[in-house]
């Protein structure tokens, strides 16, 4: 105690002490230049993304890192019912805009507090850490730990107010206290791609042959107009260039259409083969609240937030969904659509794609007009995520009896020739061998008959496929086998 008491006495004096043990040919640092790290208070989602903006050398030997600016989340400021949330337009971090290195490598964070840290105190060292609240640090452990998945050396700093704070050798801050028992948690680096980053537009899309997705979407204004679509699509290919990625995808789908003007509601099922191109953005390049996303009306901005979903266990990346104005020159707060015409939101899943799109337009005359699209299951990598809606859903009674239409193939094995029978009519027959390539294909078979024959004597003995196509959309597939 009596070396604390001495200690706080000579900094406060003005004296810089740099105590033995300085076994800091190490290179401890609390951020480096090129790196992006997401940190957490006291949640599992990104709350602050700090990076170097621009780096100044000074005359008396002091570094000055200016860091990141960004809009932060007020956490303190009363919000009433017609409101969101406010945030600090260009604002700082947790750790303030600026880190001051001086020559001793004492790092001087100066945000509501001045606080120093020497990330190069050897073990026992001690160091004013708090000068305003008195608050004194000494380095009590020393030693490797895995994280991020790689083995790294920390350093355990107690703090005279039995707070905490962790330093790691290649991240810098890991644990760093805060003012009303808050804690800063790093949760990734994006320079090394480790733990939590933000997801990139290659990540965001990256799907793979297989992949099967089932969204909702409506469209409606709660009163003449409603449409209800399901649609239910696997990938079958892909193409990636730089700055955008197309899928190839076959689906199904069921439509509601209600227009109360026009007639009773119609339901309706179809088949589609569609291509989906997905172009790289602004959006898809920013980082958790650095990009002011501003619409059409350049006084409307919205945050890019980074959180983790549940349904999907992935990394998201989207927008809030009400409108943000500006109040005055350093804040801007969100609305809940009023008085404003119109509010939407969307939200990207990490492997997932789109997540959710909502968009809401309030109209005086008649109605508000409002339209959803949401991911609400995905087998991805043969994985089930949320729900997955059967194929049974998407064919009318008639279509359900078509495709339970008994098919009949014989002999299998077979050698020059396939006799086939099925209650449905058809369009397309295929023999397709192993590596996907169509061997025999025809449309010239008389429906009439209820027994059609297939002549196979050019086929080399193997394993095919016999693929039957329906008039609905449908097909059907049995292996066979040629001796």
């Amino acid at each position: 105690m009596n070396q604390f008491n001495s200690l706080k006495s000579a900094i406060t004096l003005g004296l810089i002490l740099v105590l033995n043990g300085f076994s800091s040919a190490q290179n401890w640092e609390i951020i480096k230049d090129k790196d992006v790290l997401n940190y957490s208070i006291d949640s599992i989602n990104i709350t602050s993304t700090i990076w170097v903006d621009s780096v100044k050398s000074n005359n008396n030997g002091d570094t000055t890192y200016y860091l990141s600016r960004a809009a932060i989340k007020c956490e303190d400021c009363q919000v009433d019912f017609y409101y969101e949330n406010f945030y600090f337009t260009d604002s700082s971090s947790f750790l303030g805009n600026r880190l001051v290195v001086n020559a001793q490598n004492y790092y001087l964070i100066t945000n509501y507090d001045t606080l120093i840290i020497n990330s190069h105190a050897a073990l026992g060292d001690l160091w004013l850490f708090n000068p305003k609240s008195n608050i004194m640090a000494e380095v009590i452990e020393i030693k490797e730990k895995v994280i991020f998945n790689i083995t790294d050396s920390i350093k355990i700093v107690h703090l005279s107010n039995n707070d905490t704070l962790i330093l790691s050798k290649n991240y810098g801050i890991i644990q760093l206290p805060l003012k009303n028992n808050k804690n800063v948690y790093l949760l990734g680096s994006e320079l090394n791609n480790k733990g939590l980053v933000t997801p990139t537009f290659q990540s965001i899309f990256d799907f793979n042959i297989g992949d099967t997705f089932v969204y909702e979407n409506s469209d409606k204004d709660n009163h003449i107009f409603r449409l209800e679509e399901t649609l239910k699509y696997a990938i079958v290919n892909k193409f990636i260039s730089n700055d955008s990625i197309a899928y190839i995808v076959n689906g199904k789908a069921k439509k509601y259409l209600n227009i109360l003007s026009v007639g009773p509601p119609e339901t309706t099922y179809f088949s589609f083969t569609d291509t989906l191109i997905y172009t790289n953005n602004t959006f898809f390049n920013s980082k958790h609240n650095e990009q002011v996303v501003k619409s059409n009306n350049t006084d409307i901005y919205k945050p890019t937030i980074i959180s983790i979903d549940d349904t999907f266990k992935c990394v998201k990346k989207g927008v809030p969904y009400c409108e943000y104005k500006e109040l005055g020159d350093s804040m801007i707060y969100g609305t809940r659509g009023f008085p404003g015409p119109y509010f939407s939101d969307f939200s990207y899943g990490k492997g997932f794609g789109l997540l959710e799109s909502y968009y809401y337009e309030y109209r005086y005359n008649p109605y508000p007009w409002e339209t959803k699209k949401k991911l609400v299951g995905c087998i991805k990598n043969g994985e089930v995520f949320g729900s997955i809606y059967p194929d049974s859903l998407f064919n009318s009674v008639g279509e359900i009896a078509s495709l339970n239409a008994p098919l009949s193939i014989y002999p299998n094995p077979f050698q020059n020739e396939i006799n086939f029978e099925i209650g449905a009519p058809l369009t397309l027959i295929r023999i397709v061998d192993v590596f996907g390539k169509v061997i025999i294909e025809s449309n010239s078979f008389n429906l009439k008959d209820e027994k059609q024959t297939i002549n196979t004597t050019s086929l080399s003995p193997g394993v095919y496929l016999f693929e039957v196509y329906k008039n609905d959309g449908s097909h059907t597939t049995q292996k066979l086998i040629k001796q």
